[in-house]
Protein backbone atom coordinates (compact mmCIF):
# COMPACT_ATOMS: atom_id res chain seq x y z
CA UNK A 1 0.00 0.00 0.00
CA UNK A 2 1.33 3.45 -0.90
CA UNK A 3 0.59 6.77 -0.06
CA UNK A 4 1.25 10.25 -0.50
CA UNK A 5 1.91 11.81 3.10
CA UNK A 6 2.56 15.26 4.26
CA UNK A 7 3.64 16.19 7.76
CA UNK A 8 5.70 14.49 10.41
CA UNK A 9 3.21 13.05 12.64
CA UNK A 10 0.01 12.74 10.52
CA UNK A 11 -3.11 13.70 13.19
CA UNK A 12 -5.55 12.58 10.85
CA UNK A 13 -6.06 10.70 8.04
CA UNK A 14 -8.31 11.59 4.82
CA UNK A 15 -9.82 9.37 2.54
CA UNK A 16 -10.82 11.47 -0.04
CA UNK A 17 -13.58 9.89 -2.94
CA UNK A 18 -13.95 11.76 -5.62
CA UNK A 19 -15.78 8.96 -8.27
CA UNK A 20 -12.62 6.69 -7.55
CA UNK A 21 -15.08 4.18 -7.32
CA UNK A 22 -15.28 3.96 -11.18
CA UNK A 23 -12.08 3.09 -11.41
CA UNK A 24 -11.58 5.57 -14.92
CA UNK A 25 -8.29 6.00 -16.72
CA UNK A 26 -6.86 8.98 -15.76
CA UNK A 27 -5.99 10.59 -19.02
CA UNK A 28 -9.80 10.86 -19.04
CA UNK A 29 -9.77 12.03 -15.11
CA UNK A 30 -6.60 13.57 -14.04
CA UNK A 31 -6.55 17.00 -14.62
CA UNK A 32 -10.25 17.48 -13.36
CA UNK A 33 -9.57 15.21 -10.50
CA UNK A 34 -6.73 16.93 -9.65
CA UNK A 35 -8.15 20.60 -9.65
CA UNK A 36 -10.46 18.85 -7.10
CA UNK A 37 -8.27 17.46 -4.97
CA UNK A 38 -5.83 20.69 -4.75
CA UNK A 39 -9.72 22.48 -3.79
CA UNK A 40 -9.89 20.41 -1.07
CA UNK A 41 -6.73 19.90 -0.09
CA UNK A 42 -6.56 23.64 0.89
CA UNK A 43 -9.43 24.10 2.87
CA UNK A 44 -7.75 22.61 5.68
CA UNK A 45 -5.56 25.05 8.33
CA UNK A 46 -1.90 24.24 7.91
CA UNK A 47 -0.89 20.77 7.33
CA UNK A 48 -2.78 18.45 8.94
CA UNK A 49 -0.76 15.14 8.15
CA UNK A 50 -2.84 14.68 5.04
CA UNK A 51 -2.37 10.90 3.91
CA UNK A 52 -3.94 10.52 0.20
CA UNK A 53 -4.51 7.13 -0.92
CA UNK A 54 -3.70 6.44 -4.27
CA UNK A 55 -6.32 4.27 -4.41
CA UNK A 56 -8.82 7.25 -4.42
CA UNK A 57 -7.24 8.32 -7.59
CA UNK A 58 -7.81 6.81 -11.56
CA UNK A 59 -5.60 4.16 -12.58
CA UNK A 60 -2.14 5.90 -14.37
CA UNK A 61 -2.16 9.32 -12.53
CA UNK A 62 0.71 11.34 -12.23
CA UNK A 63 2.11 12.50 -8.78
CA UNK A 64 3.96 15.51 -10.30
CA UNK A 65 0.78 16.96 -11.50
CA UNK A 66 -0.70 17.02 -7.55
CA UNK A 67 -0.42 20.48 -6.50
CA UNK A 68 -0.67 19.90 -2.52
CA UNK A 69 0.14 22.71 -0.85
CA UNK A 70 2.58 22.34 2.21
CA UNK A 71 0.33 25.03 4.29
CA UNK A 72 -3.03 26.95 4.01
CA UNK A 73 -3.94 29.43 6.62
CA UNK A 74 -7.56 29.61 5.88
CA UNK A 75 -9.93 27.48 7.46
CA UNK A 76 -13.14 26.33 6.07
CA UNK A 77 -16.21 25.29 7.13
CA UNK A 78 -15.34 21.10 6.68
CA UNK A 79 -12.21 22.44 8.41
CA UNK A 80 -13.91 23.67 11.29
CA UNK A 81 -16.07 19.94 11.63
CA UNK A 82 -13.12 17.94 10.96
CA UNK A 83 -10.43 19.63 13.51
CA UNK A 84 -13.44 19.47 15.78
CA UNK A 85 -13.39 15.57 15.30
CA UNK A 86 -9.63 14.67 14.88
CA UNK A 87 -10.19 11.22 13.05
CA UNK A 88 -10.44 9.18 10.01
CA UNK A 89 -12.55 9.73 7.52
CA UNK A 90 -13.73 7.48 5.36
CA UNK A 91 -14.13 6.93 1.51
CA UNK A 92 -15.40 4.01 0.40
CA UNK A 93 -12.87 1.80 1.74
CA UNK A 94 -12.67 -1.98 1.64
CA UNK A 95 -11.25 -3.41 4.74
CA UNK A 96 -7.69 -2.91 3.79
CA UNK A 97 -8.04 0.28 3.53
CA UNK A 98 -10.36 0.04 6.77
CA UNK A 99 -6.80 -1.28 8.60
CA UNK A 100 -4.95 1.06 7.62
CA UNK A 101 -7.39 3.87 8.75
CA UNK A 102 -7.56 2.53 12.12
CA UNK A 103 -3.70 1.79 12.24
CA UNK A 104 -3.01 5.50 11.33
CA UNK A 105 -5.86 6.91 13.77
CA UNK A 106 -4.31 4.83 17.06
CA UNK A 107 -0.46 6.14 15.85
CA UNK A 108 -1.72 9.98 15.94
CA UNK A 109 -3.36 9.34 19.29
CA UNK A 110 -0.32 7.59 20.22
CA UNK A 111 -2.23 4.14 21.53
CA UNK A 112 -1.55 0.66 20.82
CA UNK A 113 -4.35 -0.44 17.57
CA UNK A 114 -5.52 -3.27 19.68
CA UNK A 115 -6.71 -1.37 22.68
CA UNK A 116 -10.04 0.32 21.52
CA UNK A 117 -9.94 2.80 24.88
CA UNK A 118 -10.34 6.42 24.14
CA UNK A 119 -7.66 8.80 23.81
CA UNK A 120 -8.10 11.21 26.26
CA UNK A 121 -6.71 14.33 24.14
CA UNK A 122 -9.03 13.61 21.18
CA UNK A 123 -11.98 11.61 22.96
CA UNK A 124 -12.28 9.09 19.78
CA UNK A 125 -11.50 5.42 19.79
CA UNK A 126 -9.51 3.42 17.00
CA UNK A 127 -13.05 1.85 16.13
CA UNK A 128 -14.05 4.81 14.85
CA UNK A 129 -13.76 3.98 11.53
CA UNK A 130 -16.68 3.27 10.32
CA UNK A 131 -16.90 -0.64 9.09
CA UNK A 132 -16.28 -0.46 4.95
CA UNK A 133 -19.33 -2.68 4.56
CA UNK A 134 -21.18 0.20 5.93
CA UNK A 135 -19.91 2.44 3.66
CA UNK A 136 -20.44 0.53 0.63
CA UNK A 137 -24.39 -0.13 1.72
CA UNK A 138 -25.26 3.44 2.28
CA UNK A 139 -23.17 4.83 -1.00
CA UNK A 140 -24.98 1.85 -3.15
CA UNK A 141 -27.55 3.33 -4.71
CA UNK A 142 -29.74 0.79 -3.47
CA UNK A 143 -29.89 1.81 0.31
CA UNK A 144 -31.43 5.24 -0.81
CA UNK A 145 -33.92 3.49 -3.31
CA UNK A 146 -34.62 0.92 -0.82
CA UNK A 147 -34.99 4.00 1.97
CA UNK A 148 -37.02 6.55 -0.13
CA UNK A 149 -40.56 5.04 -0.34
CA UNK A 150 -40.25 5.23 3.89
CA UNK A 151 -40.18 8.84 3.74
CA UNK A 152 -41.95 10.40 0.34
CA UNK A 153 -44.32 7.57 -0.62
CA UNK A 154 -44.57 9.41 -4.14
CA UNK A 155 -44.22 8.14 -8.10
CA UNK A 156 -40.51 8.71 -7.95
CA UNK A 157 -39.94 6.53 -4.56
CA UNK A 158 -42.22 3.84 -5.83
CA UNK A 159 -40.93 3.36 -8.96
CA UNK A 160 -37.70 3.49 -8.44
CA UNK A 161 -35.66 -0.39 -8.34
CA UNK A 162 -32.79 -2.33 -7.12
CA UNK A 163 -31.55 -4.99 -9.64
CA UNK A 164 -29.20 -7.45 -8.35
CA UNK A 165 -27.00 -8.36 -11.26
CA UNK A 166 -28.47 -12.12 -11.90
CA UNK A 167 -32.01 -9.94 -12.54
CA UNK A 168 -30.30 -7.83 -15.23
CA UNK A 169 -31.88 -9.75 -17.99
CA UNK A 170 -34.32 -8.21 -20.93
CA UNK A 171 -37.00 -10.56 -19.87
CA UNK A 172 -36.98 -9.42 -16.72
CA UNK A 173 -36.84 -6.34 -16.89
CA UNK A 174 -39.28 -5.68 -19.55
CA UNK A 175 -41.86 -7.73 -17.25
CA UNK A 176 -41.75 -4.86 -14.81
CA UNK A 177 -41.85 -2.22 -17.12
CA UNK A 178 -45.44 -3.96 -17.78
CA UNK A 179 -46.67 -3.29 -14.11
CA UNK A 180 -45.80 0.85 -15.05
CA UNK A 181 -47.59 3.28 -15.48
CA UNK A 182 -47.98 3.79 -19.35
CA UNK A 183 -46.34 6.94 -19.59
CA UNK A 184 -43.37 6.15 -17.34
CA UNK A 185 -42.92 3.48 -19.55
CA UNK A 186 -42.32 5.73 -22.67
CA UNK A 187 -38.37 6.51 -21.56
CA UNK A 188 -36.85 4.58 -18.92
CA UNK A 189 -33.16 3.98 -17.80
CA UNK A 190 -31.02 1.64 -15.74
CA UNK A 191 -27.81 3.27 -13.95
CA UNK A 192 -25.09 1.40 -12.36
CA UNK A 193 -25.75 1.12 -8.63
CA UNK A 194 -22.19 2.68 -7.81
CA UNK A 195 -21.03 5.34 -10.00
CA UNK A 196 -21.24 8.84 -10.68
CA UNK A 197 -22.72 11.14 -13.64
CA UNK A 198 -24.47 9.32 -15.23
CA UNK A 199 -21.90 6.97 -16.74
CA UNK A 200 -22.54 3.68 -17.87
CA UNK A 201 -26.20 4.09 -18.19
CA UNK A 202 -28.61 1.85 -20.60
CA UNK A 203 -31.52 3.21 -21.54
CA UNK A 204 -35.04 2.12 -22.74
CA UNK A 205 -38.11 3.17 -24.36
CA UNK A 206 -41.76 1.55 -24.37
CA UNK A 207 -41.04 -0.58 -21.95
CA UNK A 208 -38.79 -2.87 -23.98
CA UNK A 209 -34.85 -2.72 -24.49
CA UNK A 210 -33.05 -2.55 -27.96
CA UNK A 211 -29.86 -4.40 -29.04
CA UNK A 212 -27.66 -2.16 -27.51
CA UNK A 213 -29.33 -2.10 -24.39
CA UNK A 214 -29.24 -5.79 -23.64
CA UNK A 215 -25.57 -5.62 -24.71
CA UNK A 216 -25.07 -2.95 -21.81
CA UNK A 217 -26.82 -5.30 -19.51
CA UNK A 218 -23.92 -7.81 -19.05
CA UNK A 219 -21.62 -4.29 -18.35
CA UNK A 220 -24.12 -3.47 -15.23
CA UNK A 221 -24.34 -6.78 -13.93
CA UNK A 222 -19.79 -7.02 -13.39
CA UNK A 223 -20.45 -3.42 -11.64
CA UNK A 224 -22.60 -5.22 -9.13
CA UNK A 225 -26.08 -4.14 -10.07
CA UNK A 226 -28.78 -1.30 -11.30
CA UNK A 227 -30.77 1.18 -10.57
CA UNK A 228 -34.18 0.53 -12.52
CA UNK A 229 -36.47 4.00 -12.82
CA UNK A 230 -38.02 6.40 -14.85
CA UNK A 231 -36.02 9.07 -17.36
CA UNK A 232 -37.27 12.27 -15.63
CA UNK A 233 -36.92 15.76 -17.60
CA UNK A 234 -35.02 17.17 -15.24
CA UNK A 235 -35.34 21.19 -14.09
CA UNK A 236 -32.86 21.59 -11.18
CA UNK A 237 -30.43 19.75 -9.95
CA UNK A 238 -29.70 20.07 -6.20
CA UNK A 239 -27.72 19.12 -3.49
CA UNK A 240 -27.75 18.82 0.87
CA UNK A 241 -24.51 18.62 2.46
CA UNK A 242 -23.96 16.72 5.74
CA UNK A 243 -21.76 15.77 8.36
CA UNK A 244 -22.30 12.92 10.65
CA UNK A 245 -19.98 13.15 13.48
CA UNK A 246 -18.48 10.19 15.87
CA UNK A 247 -21.02 10.05 18.24
CA UNK A 248 -23.29 9.94 15.35
CA UNK A 249 -24.91 13.40 15.82
CA UNK A 250 -26.06 15.27 12.00
CA UNK A 251 -25.29 18.40 11.15
CA UNK A 252 -26.39 20.10 7.93
CA UNK A 253 -23.67 22.04 6.25
CA UNK A 254 -25.86 23.56 3.62
CA UNK A 255 -28.41 22.94 0.29
CA UNK A 256 -27.57 24.21 -2.66
CA UNK A 257 -28.47 24.12 -6.22
CA UNK A 258 -25.63 21.97 -9.11
CA UNK A 259 -24.52 23.75 -12.07
CA UNK A 260 -24.14 20.69 -14.40
CA UNK A 261 -23.27 19.71 -17.61
CA UNK A 262 -24.60 17.07 -19.91
CA UNK A 263 -24.77 13.83 -18.86
CA UNK A 264 -24.68 15.10 -15.39
CA UNK A 265 -21.03 16.19 -15.61
CA UNK A 266 -20.10 18.52 -12.56
CA UNK A 267 -19.55 22.25 -13.33
CA UNK A 268 -20.61 24.11 -9.82
CA UNK A 269 -23.01 24.91 -6.93
CA UNK A 270 -24.86 27.70 -6.39
CA UNK A 271 -27.05 29.13 -4.13
CA UNK A 272 -27.85 31.74 -0.82
CA UNK A 273 -25.85 32.79 2.44
CA UNK A 274 -25.94 34.35 5.34
CA UNK A 275 -23.39 34.94 8.29
CA UNK A 276 -24.54 36.65 11.37
CA UNK A 277 -23.07 38.60 14.18
CA UNK A 278 -21.93 35.00 16.06
CA UNK A 279 -20.42 33.56 13.27
CA UNK A 280 -22.81 31.43 12.36
CA UNK A 281 -22.60 30.10 8.14
CA UNK A 282 -25.95 29.23 6.64
CA UNK A 283 -26.12 28.26 3.38
CA UNK A 284 -28.80 27.46 1.24
CA UNK A 285 -30.16 26.28 -2.67
CA UNK A 286 -32.28 29.59 -2.36
CA UNK A 287 -35.26 26.91 -4.63
CA UNK A 288 -38.50 26.68 -3.37
CA UNK A 289 -38.42 23.16 -2.53
CA UNK A 290 -35.77 23.74 -0.12
CA UNK A 291 -37.83 22.84 3.21
CA UNK A 292 -38.84 19.57 1.76
CA UNK A 293 -35.57 18.69 0.75
CA UNK A 294 -33.77 19.54 4.07
CA UNK A 295 -36.95 16.93 5.40
CA UNK A 296 -36.20 14.26 3.45
CA UNK A 297 -32.64 14.40 2.85
CA UNK A 298 -31.75 14.50 6.99
CA UNK A 299 -34.10 11.23 7.81
CA UNK A 300 -31.99 9.41 5.22
CA UNK A 301 -28.83 10.11 6.79
CA UNK A 302 -30.59 9.64 10.24
CA UNK A 303 -30.73 5.95 8.72
CA UNK A 304 -27.50 5.54 6.86
CA UNK A 305 -25.94 7.09 10.66
CA UNK A 306 -28.39 4.90 12.58
CA UNK A 307 -26.47 1.89 10.42
CA UNK A 308 -22.86 3.04 11.55
CA UNK A 309 -21.70 5.84 8.94
CA UNK A 310 -19.85 8.57 10.05
CA UNK A 311 -18.21 11.53 8.13
CA UNK A 312 -19.24 13.79 5.19
CA UNK A 313 -21.73 12.77 2.53
CA UNK A 314 -24.32 14.56 0.50
CA UNK A 315 -28.08 13.78 -1.12
CA UNK A 316 -28.09 14.50 -4.26
CA UNK A 317 -31.62 15.61 -5.96
CA UNK A 318 -33.41 16.96 -8.43
CA UNK A 319 -37.23 18.71 -9.96
CA UNK A 320 -38.75 17.34 -12.99
CA UNK A 321 -41.49 18.18 -15.08
CA UNK A 322 -44.56 16.09 -14.69
CA UNK A 323 -47.25 16.16 -17.71
CA UNK A 324 -50.83 15.52 -15.71
CA UNK A 325 -53.49 15.98 -18.47
CA UNK A 326 -52.98 19.25 -20.49
CA UNK A 327 -50.88 20.47 -17.61
CA UNK A 328 -47.35 20.56 -16.30
CA UNK A 329 -45.94 20.77 -13.09
CA UNK A 330 -42.30 21.22 -11.36
CA UNK A 331 -41.67 18.29 -8.66
CA UNK A 332 -39.28 17.29 -6.24
CA UNK A 333 -37.11 14.35 -6.51
CA UNK A 334 -36.08 14.75 -2.69
CA UNK A 335 -33.66 11.41 -3.11
CA UNK A 336 -31.44 10.45 -5.70
CA UNK A 337 -28.69 8.73 -3.84
CA UNK A 338 -26.65 9.23 -1.02
CA UNK A 339 -22.63 10.12 -1.41
CA UNK A 340 -20.97 8.70 1.09
CA UNK A 341 -17.47 10.74 1.01
CA UNK A 342 -16.89 14.08 0.42
CA UNK A 343 -18.24 15.63 -2.22
CA UNK A 344 -17.98 18.32 -5.02
CA UNK A 345 -20.76 20.50 -3.15
CA UNK A 346 -18.65 19.87 0.26
CA UNK A 347 -15.96 21.41 -1.59
CA UNK A 348 -17.86 24.44 -2.64
CA UNK A 349 -19.23 25.11 0.70
CA UNK A 350 -15.73 25.48 2.37
CA UNK A 351 -14.33 27.84 -0.56
CA UNK A 352 -17.94 29.57 -0.25
CA UNK A 353 -16.92 30.52 3.63
CA UNK A 354 -13.36 31.26 2.89
CA UNK A 355 -14.05 33.77 0.06
CA UNK A 356 -17.09 35.76 2.36
CA UNK A 357 -15.20 35.97 5.40
CA UNK A 358 -12.70 37.38 3.91
CA UNK A 359 -14.94 39.95 2.13
CA UNK A 360 -16.39 40.76 5.70
CA UNK A 361 -14.53 39.15 8.50
CA UNK A 362 -16.24 40.35 11.47
CA UNK A 363 -19.72 42.11 10.49
CA UNK A 364 -22.82 40.42 8.80
CA UNK A 365 -23.04 39.23 5.59
CA UNK A 366 -25.66 37.51 3.19
CA UNK A 367 -26.36 37.56 -0.40
CA UNK A 368 -26.03 35.03 -3.26
CA UNK A 369 -22.85 32.87 -4.62
CA UNK A 370 -21.96 30.88 -7.21
CA UNK A 371 -19.04 28.36 -7.38
CA UNK A 372 -17.38 27.02 -10.89
CA UNK A 373 -15.46 24.57 -10.33
CA UNK A 374 -13.92 25.14 -13.64
CA UNK A 375 -14.97 28.08 -15.73
CA UNK A 376 -12.94 26.77 -18.80
CA UNK A 377 -15.56 23.86 -18.70
CA UNK A 378 -18.50 26.13 -17.84
CA UNK A 379 -18.21 28.13 -20.54
CA UNK A 380 -17.29 24.61 -23.21
CA UNK A 381 -20.92 23.45 -21.40
CA UNK A 382 -22.78 26.22 -20.79
CA UNK A 383 -21.29 29.13 -22.74
CA UNK A 384 -20.55 32.64 -20.89
CA UNK A 385 -23.92 33.57 -19.64
CA UNK A 386 -23.40 31.67 -16.77
CA UNK A 387 -20.13 33.52 -15.72
CA UNK A 388 -20.56 36.09 -12.99
CA UNK A 389 -19.74 39.53 -14.12
CA UNK A 390 -18.47 42.06 -12.41
CA UNK A 391 -20.91 45.07 -13.78
CA UNK A 392 -23.86 42.73 -12.67
CA UNK A 393 -23.24 42.99 -9.13
CA UNK A 394 -20.90 40.36 -8.77
CA UNK A 395 -17.09 40.12 -6.61
CA UNK A 396 -15.45 37.72 -8.39
CA UNK A 397 -12.39 35.21 -6.96
CA UNK A 398 -10.09 32.58 -8.74
CA UNK A 399 -9.39 30.23 -5.59
CA UNK A 400 -7.57 26.97 -5.71
CA UNK A 401 -4.14 26.35 -7.87
CA UNK A 402 -2.95 29.49 -9.21
CA UNK A 403 -2.18 28.05 -12.62
CA UNK A 404 -6.32 26.33 -13.07
CA UNK A 405 -8.02 28.26 -10.62
CA UNK A 406 -11.79 27.70 -9.84
CA UNK A 407 -14.06 30.68 -9.36
CA UNK A 408 -15.96 31.92 -6.47
CA UNK A 409 -18.60 34.64 -6.95
CA UNK A 410 -20.84 36.31 -4.42
CA UNK A 411 -23.68 39.02 -4.98
CA UNK A 412 -24.28 40.60 -1.57
CA UNK A 413 -27.29 42.48 -0.32
CA UNK A 414 -27.37 45.77 0.68
CA UNK A 415 -27.12 46.15 4.15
Amino acid sequence: MSDISRGEEPATSLYANFGAEEQRDAKRAGRELLRLVSLWHRLFPQDPGVVLPRSAFPPGTEWTQAELPSAASQRGILSGWLFAQRGSIPWLPNEEWASAARSTEATAANTPTTNPTANPTTNLTTNSVPDPRVVREVHDKAFTAGVAPTIARTTWSMLSKALEPEELEAEHIEEIMRGWPSKWRQRFVLKPRIGTSGRGRVDGADGRLDDAGRRGLSKLAARGGAILEPWFERVQDLSAQYWVDSAGRIDLLGTTQQILGENGIYLGNEGVFFRGEDGHFEVRSGHWSDSRLIHDSIRLVERAAGGGFRGPCGIDAFTYRDHVGGEVREVLRSLVELNARYTTGTVALGWLEIVASSVSPETPISGEWRFLFAPDMVRRFLGDGILPKTEDGWLVFDVGPSGDPAMVALRLESS
